[in-house]
């Protein structure tokens, strides 16, 4: 992990992500840190944006005359809208629902290092 100056760490703040009713009034439920002080720089509640590949095997219904070739074609440079893959992916689950033995995640890069925590909307 890279060393971020506290000075700009996020701090714990009354309506922070973190604050849950089971972790204690008045302080991070994951780092154990009070409102007004920086998360610890290990708490899951800070994050960063990465860059993630996901390979997933799916199997689909396609003409039975096309080649590789022509799969690819119409995959990756033909008119067939990427969006469609979500169907695809709730028609190859197993019965319970789970992909997980069809998926595999790569890391391919930190997209920005700002580390943030979210926070709840006020009431």
């Amino acid at each position: 992990m890279s060393e971020i100056p506290v000075s700009t760490w996020p701090i714990v703040a009354p309506n922070d992500d973190g604050i849950r009713p089971a972790g204690g009034s008045g302080m991070c439920m994951y780092c154990r840190q009070a409102i007004g002080l920086p998360h610890d720089q290990s708490c899951v509640i800070v994050t960063k944006r990465v860059r993630l590949r996901y390979l997933i095997e799916v199997d689909v219904d396609l003409p039975h005359a096309w080649d590789e070739a022509q799969i690819l074609f119409n995959r990756n440079d033909g008119t067939w809208c990427a969006n469609n893959v979500v169907k695809e992916l709730k028609n190859t689950s197993d019965e319970s629902g789970c992909l997980c033995d069809r998926v595999t995640a790569e890391f391919v890069r930190v997209v920005d290092d700002t580390p943030r925590r979210k926070l709840k909307a006020s009431s």
